[in-house]
Formats: C-alpha cells, sequence, structure tokens
C-alpha cells in the first residue's frame, strides 16, 4: 500500500512538473493538478460504482421521489435511484429548459450572492458600481 502511495505522488509531482513547464506559473499548475486528480478520483468512483451494480439495486432517494411528484412523473413502487434519474432526466430533456416549476423559496434565493445571502447580485453590482464596497461572488 505505502509503495503504492509513493509511486502515486511521484507521478502526480512529475506531472506537475510537467504542467509547470507549460504555463510558467505555480499556483496555475497546482489549480490544474489539482483538477486532473479529482478527474482520476471520480474515474476511480465509476469504477468501483460499475463493478459493484452502481445506483441499480439502491431505493430511490426522497428527493428523487419528490422531484418526480413536483414534474408530474408517476413513483412505482421498488424504483431505482438509477431509474428515477433516468425518468427525470427523460422528463426534462421533453420539457425543456426553464420547465421545471420552482418553488417560492428557491425563486427567492435565485441571484443572492455566497457572502450575503441577503443581498442580491444586482443589488450587490448596484453597490459595487457605486463605490460602497467590493462584494465578491467567488468564495
Amino acid at each position: 500500500m505505502e509503495q503504492n502511495t509513493a509511486k502515486e505522488a511521484e507521478g502526480y509531482l512529475e506531472l506537475l512538473e510537467g504542467i509547470k513547464q507549460r504555463v510558467e506559473d505555480e499556483g496555475t499548475a497546482v489549480r490544474i493538478l489539482s483538477e486532473v486528480a479529482k478527474d482520476r478520483r471520480m474515474e476511480i468512483i465509476r469504477q468501483e460504482r460499475h463493478r459493484n451494480g452502481g445506483s441499480s439495486e439502491v431505493a430511490a432517494t426522497d428527493a428523487q421521489k419528490r422531484y418526480m411528484k413536483k414534474l408530474g412523473i408517476e413513483v412505482e413502487e421498488g424504483l431505482t435511484k438509477a431509474g428515477a434519474s433516468e425518468l427525470l432526466d427523460q422528463q426534462l430533456e421533453k420539457k425543456g429548459p426553464g420547465a421545471v416549476p420552482s418553488s417560492p423559496s428557491a425563486t427567492a434565493r435565485q441571484g443572492m450572492t455566497k457572502r450575503n445571502p441577503y443581498v442580491t447580485t444586482v443589488e450587490a453590482s448596484k453597490r459595487n458600481e457605486e463605490g460602497r464596497r467590493s462584494v465578491s461572488l467567488m468564495p
């Protein structure tokens, strides 16, 4: 196990050096390497899920069932996560973007900044333009 970890770390260090040569900025290279590492981990997770049958045998979540009802999809007994996901995708494709009814709370949350949930992005932009203060929307 330790030998595998050491090999993997060595591989990441070599990759980092290659990226640094191409982008000429260590900070950017580290961020790119981080994304590559995430992609690799996600691929491993996908492979494990595929080997273990994925979500094909796991019951649909309550959130999936609620969303299906909201979209007018009949929720059958014994529905799996994979089945619910497929039905949701099909329904959303049929209706197109913006066809999902939103709740009052979801509508109220639209456009709110991450730093201050009571200030919408429009208000934050106006404040920034007026020079009152700078509002960053990035965490």
